[in-house]
């Protein structure tokens, strides 16, 4: 019994190790979101810190990395999604290669009316001020915020619209980050560009998607 217990007590300390940083991260975001200043977070952190039995619950529910990617997507061979009109979509990356390769296939989809590409948050605030794009997709890593942040504070600030975590680098805690945070998807950089458009419209279309190379 006791090497059991020393089992649980292990994987709990674990699980809260894993949960502080992304949940520092969730909150910097309620933060932006609010116009409020930070200093205030460190002191509040371990009392905003969510219930660990609902991130275990979360992380129970997210679907695991790996085999079986494209049917979680629910974007099987030979069926392709259709939104209910062309869909407008923002882009947050600085990587311009990857983003001009996207909007150049984009471009050539009727499912797609337009993509424009922001390199940074900031830019990205003003876009929304402006305009009301269908899908939000997002960096996990841009040049002024942290893309887990930021998506908790678009979510915040603009409810409605669906927001999916584009990354270089995935594993299952980046990919149940994203989904705490409030994204609609997970979409590996490097996956087919007809497969990531493909993703684009089912996050437009609610559910959770994910996307792996």
């Amino acid at each position: 019994m006791g090497g059991a217990t020393d089992d649980v007590t292990t994987l709990l300390h674990e699980l809260r190790n894993r949960l502080m940083p992304m949940q520092l991260r969730v909150d910097a975001g309620r933060h932006l979101a609010a116009g409020t200043a930070l200093e205030p977070l460190m002191v509040s952190l371990q009392a905003s810190m969510q219930d660990l039995a609902q991130w275990v619950d979360a992380k129970q529910r997210v679907n695991p990395v790996g085999e079986g990617a494209e049917q979680r997507t629910g974007m099987q061979k030979g069926h392709i999604l259709m939104p209910v009109t062309p869909l407008h979509v923002l882009l947050v990356d600085d990587n311009d290669m990857l983003a001009s390769a996207l909007c150049d296939f984009a471009s050539g989809d009727p499912r797609f009316a337009s993509m424009r590409q922001v390199r940074c948050a900031a830019d990205a605030w003003e876009y929304l001020s402006s305009y009301a794009p269908d899908v939000v997709v997002l960096d996990v890593h841009l040049p002024d915020a942290d893309g887990i942040a930021l998506c908790v504070a678009l979510r915040e600030r603009y409810p409605t619209v669906p927001v999916a975590i584009l990354s270089g680098t995935f594993d299952a805690i980046l990919v149940d980050e994203s989904r705490v945070a409030g994204a609609a998807g997970f979409i590996a950089k490097g996956s087919d560009p007809h497969a990531t458009l493909e993703a684009f419209v089912a996050v437009s279309r609610g559910g959770w998607t994910t996307l792996l190379p």
